[in-house]
Protein backbone atom coordinates (compact mmCIF):
# COMPACT_ATOMS: atom_id res chain seq x y z
CA UNK A 1 0.00 0.00 0.00
CA UNK A 2 1.26 3.40 -1.07
CA UNK A 3 1.10 6.23 1.60
CA UNK A 4 0.56 10.44 -0.10
CA UNK A 5 2.67 12.86 0.89
CA UNK A 6 1.05 15.50 2.74
CA UNK A 7 0.77 18.64 0.52
CA UNK A 8 1.68 21.09 2.67
CA UNK A 9 1.72 24.30 0.07
CA UNK A 10 -1.16 27.07 0.64
CA UNK A 11 -3.43 29.12 -0.99
CA UNK A 12 -1.45 31.78 0.23
CA UNK A 13 1.86 30.18 -1.24
CA UNK A 14 0.33 29.49 -4.89
CA UNK A 15 -0.44 33.59 -4.48
CA UNK A 16 2.95 34.10 -4.01
CA UNK A 17 4.11 32.46 -6.67
CA UNK A 18 1.68 33.65 -8.94
CA UNK A 19 3.23 36.93 -8.09
CA UNK A 20 6.72 35.75 -8.34
CA UNK A 21 6.43 34.36 -11.72
CA UNK A 22 4.97 37.70 -13.00
CA UNK A 23 8.21 39.43 -12.57
CA UNK A 24 10.18 36.31 -14.86
CA UNK A 25 7.37 36.32 -17.26
CA UNK A 26 8.10 40.15 -17.47
CA UNK A 27 11.45 40.10 -17.60
CA UNK A 28 11.48 37.68 -20.52
CA UNK A 29 8.44 38.30 -22.34
CA UNK A 30 7.00 34.95 -21.94
CA UNK A 31 3.91 33.88 -20.50
CA UNK A 32 3.75 31.62 -17.88
CA UNK A 33 1.37 28.37 -17.66
CA UNK A 34 0.37 26.96 -13.99
CA UNK A 35 1.26 23.05 -14.23
CA UNK A 36 -1.10 20.60 -12.52
CA UNK A 37 0.10 19.90 -8.38
CA UNK A 38 3.28 17.89 -7.86
CA UNK A 39 4.23 17.77 -11.75
CA UNK A 40 7.52 18.43 -10.94
CA UNK A 41 8.04 21.98 -11.67
CA UNK A 42 5.08 24.89 -11.16
CA UNK A 43 5.05 26.64 -14.49
CA UNK A 44 5.84 26.16 -18.26
CA UNK A 45 7.04 29.63 -19.70
CA UNK A 46 5.71 30.29 -23.30
CA UNK A 47 6.08 32.32 -26.01
CA UNK A 48 4.13 32.26 -28.96
CA UNK A 49 3.28 28.51 -29.14
CA UNK A 50 6.91 27.44 -27.83
CA UNK A 51 7.64 26.62 -24.62
CA UNK A 52 10.92 28.04 -23.39
CA UNK A 53 11.80 27.29 -19.60
CA UNK A 54 10.40 24.77 -17.45
CA UNK A 55 10.49 26.94 -13.81
CA UNK A 56 10.59 25.22 -10.08
CA UNK A 57 8.92 28.59 -8.08
CA UNK A 58 10.03 28.79 -4.32
CA UNK A 59 8.61 31.44 -1.98
CA UNK A 60 11.07 32.04 1.29
CA UNK A 61 10.13 34.58 4.59
CA UNK A 62 13.45 35.78 5.01
CA UNK A 63 16.08 37.96 2.98
CA UNK A 64 17.92 36.68 0.55
CA UNK A 65 21.43 37.32 2.03
CA UNK A 66 20.35 35.63 5.32
CA UNK A 67 21.93 32.92 4.16
CA UNK A 68 25.15 32.36 1.29
CA UNK A 69 23.44 29.13 -0.45
CA UNK A 70 19.89 28.50 -1.03
CA UNK A 71 18.82 25.13 -0.65
CA UNK A 72 16.71 22.85 -2.13
CA UNK A 73 16.21 19.06 -2.93
CA UNK A 74 18.91 17.29 -4.84
CA UNK A 75 15.94 15.03 -6.44
CA UNK A 76 13.49 17.85 -7.47
CA UNK A 77 16.46 19.94 -9.43
CA UNK A 78 17.58 16.83 -11.18
CA UNK A 79 14.28 16.02 -12.44
CA UNK A 80 13.77 19.46 -13.60
CA UNK A 81 17.61 19.59 -15.06
CA UNK A 82 17.14 16.32 -16.60
CA UNK A 83 13.23 17.05 -18.00
CA UNK A 84 14.64 20.49 -19.44
CA UNK A 85 17.74 19.05 -20.91
CA UNK A 86 15.68 16.12 -22.70
CA UNK A 87 13.26 19.19 -24.25
CA UNK A 88 16.03 20.84 -25.07
CA UNK A 89 14.93 24.25 -23.15
CA UNK A 90 15.82 26.40 -20.22
CA UNK A 91 14.86 24.53 -16.93
CA UNK A 92 15.42 26.53 -13.36
CA UNK A 93 14.57 27.72 -10.19
CA UNK A 94 13.20 31.16 -9.48
CA UNK A 95 13.39 32.00 -5.50
CA UNK A 96 11.22 34.97 -4.02
CA UNK A 97 12.62 36.36 -0.92
CA UNK A 98 11.15 38.87 0.99
CA UNK A 99 14.08 41.75 -0.40
CA UNK A 100 14.62 39.74 -4.20
CA UNK A 101 13.26 37.52 -6.96
CA UNK A 102 16.38 35.43 -8.50
CA UNK A 103 16.67 33.00 -11.40
CA UNK A 104 18.95 30.42 -11.80
CA UNK A 105 19.42 28.13 -14.31
CA UNK A 106 20.37 24.41 -13.47
CA UNK A 107 19.82 22.52 -17.09
CA UNK A 108 23.33 24.54 -17.81
CA UNK A 109 24.70 23.52 -14.27
CA UNK A 110 26.76 20.47 -14.08
CA UNK A 111 25.73 18.47 -11.18
CA UNK A 112 29.41 17.44 -10.45
CA UNK A 113 29.99 20.28 -8.87
CA UNK A 114 27.36 20.99 -6.77
CA UNK A 115 27.68 21.32 -3.08
CA UNK A 116 25.05 18.21 -1.75
CA UNK A 117 24.39 17.37 1.73
CA UNK A 118 21.68 16.43 4.22
CA UNK A 119 19.10 18.58 5.05
CA UNK A 120 15.80 19.79 4.89
CA UNK A 121 12.93 20.86 7.55
CA UNK A 122 12.95 19.73 10.79
CA UNK A 123 9.68 21.44 12.01
CA UNK A 124 7.26 19.11 11.08
CA UNK A 125 8.06 16.18 11.89
CA UNK A 126 7.64 14.72 8.29
CA UNK A 127 10.94 12.03 7.56
CA UNK A 128 10.36 12.91 4.14
CA UNK A 129 11.35 16.66 4.68
CA UNK A 130 15.03 15.49 5.62
CA UNK A 131 16.72 14.65 1.96
CA UNK A 132 19.68 15.20 -0.45
CA UNK A 133 19.78 19.01 -0.58
CA UNK A 134 21.58 21.00 -2.99
CA UNK A 135 23.41 24.52 -1.87
CA UNK A 136 23.32 27.38 -4.52
CA UNK A 137 25.28 30.08 -3.96
CA UNK A 138 22.60 32.89 -4.22
CA UNK A 139 25.61 35.17 -5.66
CA UNK A 140 24.98 32.92 -8.58
CA UNK A 141 21.11 33.96 -9.05
CA UNK A 142 20.26 36.59 -11.86
CA UNK A 143 18.02 39.06 -9.75
CA UNK A 144 14.83 40.92 -11.20
CA UNK A 145 14.00 44.27 -10.52
CA UNK A 146 10.51 44.11 -8.68
CA UNK A 147 9.31 47.85 -10.28
CA UNK A 148 11.21 47.62 -13.68
CA UNK A 149 10.39 44.06 -14.54
CA UNK A 150 14.39 43.35 -16.07
CA UNK A 151 17.14 41.60 -15.06
CA UNK A 152 19.58 43.43 -13.15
Amino acid sequence: MQTHRPVYETAEDQARQRNAIDYLAKATATLPTEMERLAGWDYEMVRGQRVLALVEVKCRNYSRNTFQTYMVSENKVLHLREMAIGRGIAGGLLVSWRDAVGWLRVDVLNPATWRVDIGGRFDRGDPMDVERVVHFRICDFRFIDRDGGVFL
